[in-house]
């Protein structure tokens, strides 16, 4: 467990800390079985940092940001375990999971203080009313401004993320912008209330490369001008590459390594994080692209222990024991049973 963690009850936040993620374990019930989505994961995100959270389709990215938020899926889904921290400037941390999820005092952390973009806007945006009416909501809600007022706030936002003629713009219905448009009335209803944490989940997915660099552009320029943390999941190397100041690696519901961007990309210690960049295509490099063994394992059949031994090309006997998370240098760990000994001193197997 990371040093931020002193026992039990409230974690240790330091200075710079703005959330802290202490072994969560969310669960669905299925008619075939128990899903552990997310499974004894723990992280913190500092103030007015990105911290990238990188993995395939299904590793736990986007309950874990949904957990958050308290929203996981009822009944079929349960916060089986852990706690989730939010530093207040005033008085204790927040411990989020104890908080009602359809209470008032969660009410007011959701867009207050954590915000959400997801992937696909068209589906998130409410078709029948105006980009306007939405933005207008939050910041009535949580502000309590007068109509005008709150009009002209929408306006602002929309100005503020590159929407031209935004005065016209609040009457527009989704339908009427483009995709990039979208994503940016997304991210406009999102930074309304002018939240400490926005929560971008594969964000730029179903853009075009042109509009997904403007709109990564955006989110660095906002991220600076309102002083605000970013956790930023995506299954794209590239992306996290160019905002990520710190990256945690999940497979199969757990974290497998975690440490600054540049100790991911150029020291990458845990074999699925090192597949995952062998597999990326090269620049002046023809040919096959290099692959991961084997599949992700079903949820309902997960190996003993290391749930990547089945595909990896160093697994031993001991990999069918859960692996510690080891510490491989400051800020750099790696839940793999190779650096079981001697930390920083043992090389990634080649």
């Amino acid at each position: 467990m990371q040093d931020s963690f002193l026992g039990r009850g409230h974690p240790m936040l330091k200075q710079d800390q703005l959330v802290n993620v202490e072994d969560l374990q969310v669960f669905f019930h299925t008619d075939d079985g128990i899903v552990r989505a997310v499974d004894g994961v723990s992280f913190d995100i500092k103030k007015q940092e990105t911290l990238g959270v990188l993995g395939e389709s299904g590793c736990g990215k986007s309950i874990t940001a949904r957990a958050l938020l308290n929203l996981i899926p009822r009944p079929r889904g349960r916060i089986h375990n852990g706690k989730i921290f939010l530093h207040q400037e005033q008085g204790q941390p927040l411990d989020i999971l104890s908080l009602n999820p359809f209470g008032k005092q969660m009410g007011r952390v959701r867009g207050r203080e954590i915000s959400i973009v997801f992937q696909e806007p068209m589906t998130s945006l409410n078709p029948v009313y105006t980009i306007g009416q939405q933005i207008m909501e939050a910041v009535r809600l949580h502000h309590g401004l007068s109509k005008k007022a709150a009009r002209d706030r929408a306006a602002e936002m929309l100005s503020l993320v590159g929407i031209s003629s935004p005065a016209e713009s609040v009457d527009k219905y989704p339908h009427e912008f483009s995709g990039g448009m979208r994503q940016r009335a997304m991210i406009a209803i999102a930074l309304s209330c002018s939240p400490k944490l926005l929560i971008a989940d594969e964000p730029t997915t179903a853009l075009d490369v042109t509009i997904e660099s403007q709109i990564l552009e955006l989110m660095q320029e906002l991220q600076d001008t309102m002083n605000m943390s970013i956790m930023f999941i995506t299954h794209d190397l590239g992306v996290i590459g160019e905002i990520a100041d710190r990256v945690i690696v999940m497979y199969a519901g757990k974290i497998v390594e975690r440490g600054t961007c540049r100790e991911i990309f150029y020291e990458p210690k845990h074999p699925y994080t090192q597949k995952l960049l062998e597999s990326r295509p090269k620049v002046g490099k023809e040919g096959e692209l290099s692959s991961i063994r084997g599949s992700v394992p079903s949820p309902f059949s997960l190996p003993k222990g290391c749930y990547f031994a089945p595909s990896c090309d160093h697994a031993h006997d001991r990999c069918h024991q859960d692996p510690e998370e080891i510490r491989i240098s400051e800020g750099h760990w790696a839940k793999c049973w190779l650096y079981d000994e001697g930390g920083d001193n043992i090389a990634a197997a080649e």
